[in-house]
């Protein structure tokens, strides 16, 4: 669904980090957003991707941080 939101095949994508669908000033955006989940901060953001074709989308993230049993930042979703 993303490849089809985002205008790319899946072969172009697989293996790539996201952010290429990021600008800088919405990866600064993302990037600050992932250091405050890791101490288990969550709260929703703004962020704008862009398309293959270079149109803009504007999105309302509402992420949650994801621990280990002991406790250590693995990531989000």
């Amino acid at each position: 669904r993303a490849c089809e939101m985002f205008g790319y095949e899946l072969k172009e994508v697989v293996g790539k980090p996201f952010t290429i669908l990021l600008d800088e000033e919405n990866q600064r955006v993302f990037r600050g957003q992932v250091a405050q989940r890791q101490p288990g901060k969550e709260h929703g953001y703004e962020v704008t991707w862009t398309r293959k074709d270079a149109r803009k989308v504007h999105t309302l993230v509402a992420p949650r941080s994801i621990f280990d049993e002991n406790g250590n930042f693995k990531g989000s979703f």
